[in-house]
């Protein structure tokens, strides 16, 4: 036998999924709010204007005659969006395979936040999507099923109606076209109850969407449901606000201003300075920095309300949760650079009274 012959008989696959896909679930994000706006993400792509985040619980005991708890068995994400085709939907689980990559003013374009944010969290994730209510498809990915070597492909998508346990959960008829997205065998949420999950998410996403949502371009809801006898029951919703880390938004996150100040916005603009640069084909793409920084009336009204320092205020212990350069793209921030103060001034509470952010096009990636 040539070499050539054994060459061509020791073929190999350039990626392993047995092996492959642990690791991938450790390329991860910093934490489960972070892997959700990947899914929000694609909600925007598809023109949704109401996303719906869903912890589903159930009530364990730990077996020693305490009380059952809460503890989230699955979340899911819910769009009206466009939906998906069977065949969008069966390249939607492949990584890197996105339509997004065709949209070069969309959020999204690398073909990763799907299936990469989806197992960071958890061990299988199920996709439902339809164009038409009629005719729903679903797809999924399990971890355990890959590992065993029981799952070697993406399945491809199959008519499947959303098991009614959960289906009651988004609402009394499914809008004409749209997604649903629930992750299972949750094993690396590091957020337990569904309060946590919201309490957490909360800076984060309304952060990550602030133009979305102060634009009413989007609603974007947090949703707990319990299970009882067999199907799980909605309970507490509540809307995400924006979070504005140059606090010139109004009606956002940020507690009441105190005084005659209610309904202003805290901070004022400083600087806004636009400017060009060359994308790779030549073409000129703009670039915005603005500064803000706190207006001094409304800071004083707030030094009134306690005798330690203002950093310790509600208002003061809010803008310290929004420490940084906000990074943002397409209208959707990407990251925030949290390296404007030491962690001894941070502890000190002497607050953070300016903000910068930074915004592009996706031209520019």
């Amino acid at each position: 036998m040539t070499t050539m012959d054994n060459q061509m008989q020791d073929k190999r696959p350039f990626i392993r999924g047995q092996i492959a896909i642990e690791s991938m679930r450790d390329n991860g994000f910093l934490s489960a709010a972070h892997a959700l706006a990947e899914l929000i993400d694609n909600s925007v792509q598809a023109g949704a204007d109401c996303v719906d985040l869903i912890a589903f619980e159930n009530r364990k005991s730990s077996g020693n005659g305490e009380r059952a708890v809460k503890q989230i068995e699955k979340i899911g994400v819910f769009d009206n969006g466009s939906g998906m085709s069977k065949e969008i939907l069966y390249l939607a689980l492949e990584f890197g395979a996105s339509k997004n990559r065709e949209n070069s003013s969309g959020i999204g374009k690398f073909g990763m936040g799907l299936p990469n944010s989806s197992i960071s969290q958890c061990r299988r994730v199920d996709v439902w999507s339809w164009t038409d209510e009629h005719e729903i498809s679903h797809t999924y990915l399990d971890i355990d099923l890959i590992l065993k070597g029981q799952l070697e492909n993406i399945p491809y998508p199959e008519n499947q109606k959303i098991p009614p346990e959960v289906l009651a959960c988004l609402g009394e008829k499914l809008p004409k076209s749209g997604t649903f997205v629930l992750w299972s065998k949750i094993d690396r949420c590091q957020w337990k109850t569904g309060n946590s999950i919201y309490r957490h998410t909360q800076d984060i996403v309304g952060r990550m969407y602030r133009q979305f949502l102060a634009q009413d371009k989007i609603a974007i809801r947090f949703k707990s449901a319990e299970l009882i006898e067999g199907i799980y029951v909605l309970g507490e919703e509540n809307r995400f606000k924006a979070n504005d880390p140059l606090y010139l938004l109004k009606d956002t996150s940020l507690p009441t201003l105190p005084g005659n100040f209610e309904g202003e916005s805290f901070f004022e603009t400083v600087d806004d300075y636009e400017f060009e640069v060359a994308d790779e084909f030549g073409e000129r793409q703009k670039v915005r920095i603005v500064g803000s920084i706190v207006k001094k009336a409304i800071l004083q009204e707030i030094a009134k309300t306690t005798t330690k320092t203002v950093g310790h205020t509600d208002w003061g212990k809010h803008t310290l949760r929004n420490v940084g350069v906000s990074i943002v793209r397409s209208g959707r921030e990407l990251a925030l650079r949290e390296d404007f103060l030491s962690t001894d001034m941070i502890q000190r509470g002497v607050g953070r009274w300016c903000g910068m952010e930074i915004s592009f096009s996706p031209a520019l990636d």
